[in-house]
C-alpha cells in the first residue's frame, strides 16, 4: 500500500531519525544506522486503518497510527518488521433536511436541518456500540470514515421540536432511511459495510408539528361570514380525520369548542386532513363563502347535525387557524 508514513525512532530519546513514504507495494526502508534501539512508527493515509491482525506485530495507538516493538540492532545487522496487514477504511455519510412537503424525500430547495446529530453504532458481541457522534454541519451533512467492516446503524437525533418524516424503505435516491418513532431520537435499520465501502444514503428528515383551529359562531345575519359582535358558539364537537393514501379517513382526535367558541388541534403530522363537525341541538350551518374563507364556514351548507370540511394539506409547522364553523339557529 503507497502512502503510508514511517518515522524511524530512537528509543532512548523518542526523537524522529528518519522518515519515508511507502512504495506502491508498501515497502520502505532506512539504511546506514548505528547499532542501537529503533521502533518504527506507521501513519497510514486517511480512509485506511490497520487490520486486526495488525496488533500482533504493532502497538495501535489508534486505528491508524501504530509502533513497533522495540528492534535491537548490532552492527551490519539487518531487521524486517514483516508485513502490516491495512484495510481500506468504509465510509457512512448523509443528509439531514427539513421535509416540508412531508413526501420523505430531499427535494430540490428544501433546507438543511441544522442542530441534528448522528450517532453511528457498530453491532459487536450481539450489542450496539457507539462509535462517534457528529452534528450535521451548515448543509446539513455528516460523514464518518476509516470504517472497519461490520453491521452499523445510524441514530439520529432531531433539535428540539421536530418529528421524523415518512419512511419509505424502498424509495431510491435522497429518502429519509428512519422509520417513524415517537419524539426526537430515531435510528436506521441495521447494515452491512464491507472494506473500502461508501454508504452515502443514510439520510434523515426532519418535519414540524402543525396546529388545526380554531373557532365557531353563530351567523346571525346569515351571511356566511364572520361579521363583528356576532357571538361563539360553545358545545360544538369537532373531530379532526386523516385523509389515508387509500382515500379511507381515521379520527386523530376530537374536542370541544370552548366557552370562546375556541378549539384547537396542536402537535400534529404534517399531512391530509378533513374536519367533522356536530353541532348543538337547534342550530344548523350556515352558507358557504370560498371567496372569502379566512372568514369563512369550513363545513357546507346543511341542516346537520354534522357536516365536514373539504380536504387541506397541513403543511410543516404550518398552523391552519382559518377551518372556521359557522352556524345559524334553526329556522332562520
Amino acid at each position: 500500500m503507497a502512502g503510508a508514513l514511517a518515522e524511524l525512532l530512537e528509543v532512548a530519546t523518542g526523537e524522529v531519525l528518519a522518515s519515508a513514504q511507502t512504495l506502491n507495494d508498501g515497502a520502505y526502508q532506512f539504511d546506514q544506522l548505528r547499532p542501537g534501539a529503533y521502533q518504527v512508527r506507521i501513519d497510514l493515509p486517511e480512509g485506511d486503518l490497520f487490520a486486526p491482525q495488525a496488533a500482533e506485530g504493532l502497538d495501535l495507538l489508534d486505528a491508524r497510527l501504530g509502533r513497533t516493538k522495540t528492534i535491537r540492532l548490532a552492527m551490519g545487522e539487518e531487521a524486517d518488521v514483516g508485513q502490516i496487514p491495512v484495510l481500506h477504511g468504509a465510509t457512512v455519510s448523509g443528509v439531514a433536511w427539513e421535509d416540508a412537503d412531508v413526501n420523505g424525500r430531499f427535494d430540490p430547495g428544501e433546507p438543511p436541518l441544522q442542530g441534528a446529530a448522528a450517532t453511528l453504532l457498530r453491532q459487536e458481541d450481539g450489542e450496539w456500540k457507539s462509535v462517534g457522534v457528529l452534528p450535521v454541519d451548515e448543509s446539513g451533512g455528516y460523514r464518518f470514515d476509516s470504517l472497519r467492516p461490520g453491521t452499523y446503524s445510524v441514530r439520529f437525533t432531531l433539535p428540539s421540536g421536530y418529528l421524523f418524516t415518512d419512511y419509505l424503505p424502498d424509495g431510491q435516491g435522497r429518502y429519509s432511511k428512519v422509520p417513524l418513532v415517537d419524539g426526537q431520537v430515531g435510528q436506521t435499520e441495521p447494515f452491512q459495510l464491507a472494506m473500502g465501502q461508501a454508504r452515502t444514503d443514510l439520510h434523515v428528515g426532519g418535519i414540524r408539528p402543525g396546529l388545526v383551529g380554531d373557532y365557531a359562531w353563530i351567523d346571525e345575519n346569515g351571511n356566511g361570514l364572520q361579521d363583528f359582535g356576532e357571538p361563539p358558539l360553545m358545545g360544538v364537537h369537532v373531530a379532526l380525520l386523516s385523509v389515508l393514501a387509500d382515500g379511507s379517513v381515521a379520527e386523530v382526535a376530537s374536542t370541544t369548542t370552548d366557552e370562546y367558541g375556541l378549539y384547537r388541534f396542536t402537535g400534529l403530522r404534517p399531512g391530509l386532513y378533513r374536519v367533522r363537525a356536530t353541532l348543538p341541538l337547534g342550530y344548523a350551518f350556515t352558507a358557504n363563502r370560498p371567496d372569502i374563507p379566512e372568514i369563512a364556514s369550513a363545513i357546507p351548507e346543511g341542516t346537520g347535525p354534522s357536516g365536514e370540511s373539504e380536504d387541506f394539506v397541513l403543511r410543516s409547522g404550518q398552523s391552519r387557524r382559518n377551518i372556521d364553523i359557522g352556524a345559524r339557529r334553526a329556522g332562520q
